[in-house]
């Protein structure tokens, strides 16, 4: 036993277990990590940065969001998106974030962001021309 904890105290956290496990999970640490102390074989450096790169991809191009459909059960927020279009145009193009800042400061906290879902659905919907389906 006192063998085994011996071992234990000469591995570098980062090369214990749990490091490598904290390492994948904290990937922008984990992966220059894995690039700069080679403890990982080359295939699997590779196979994880691979993963990585993967879910960078989907996160940055990930598609569309929510459909116009998918917005029947919160119809308030669509037609929020939409209002905010308006405002935005008004406002010289401001974008929808900064649409929803000025929109709750001014005139009536609504409690809806940028993340909404709908309100993006609305958003975009109404800045193409699409007619308001609700």
């Amino acid at each position: 036993m006192d063998n085994f904890q011996e071992e234990n105290l000469e591995q570098k956290w980062n090369e214990t277990s749990w490091g490598k496990i904290v390492q994948v999970l904290i990937w922008p640490l984990g992966l220059y990590m894995m690039f700069t102390v080679p403890y990982f074989t080359k295939k699997t450096r590779h196979i994880i940065a691979g993963f990585c790169g993967l879910a960078l991809i989907i996160n940055i191009f990930g598609g569309e969001g929510m459909s116009t459909e998918d917005c029947s059960g919160d119809v308030k927020a669509y037609e929020f998106g939409r209002d905010m279009a308006t405002w935005s145009s008004m406002r010289g193009g401001i974008g929808l974030s900064k649409s929803i800042e000025e929109y709750n400061n001014t005139v009536y906290y609504t409690g809806y962001n940028s993340g909404d879902g709908c309100v993006k659905r609305g958003y975009k919907d109404a800045q193409a021309g699409k007619d308001n389906p609700y």
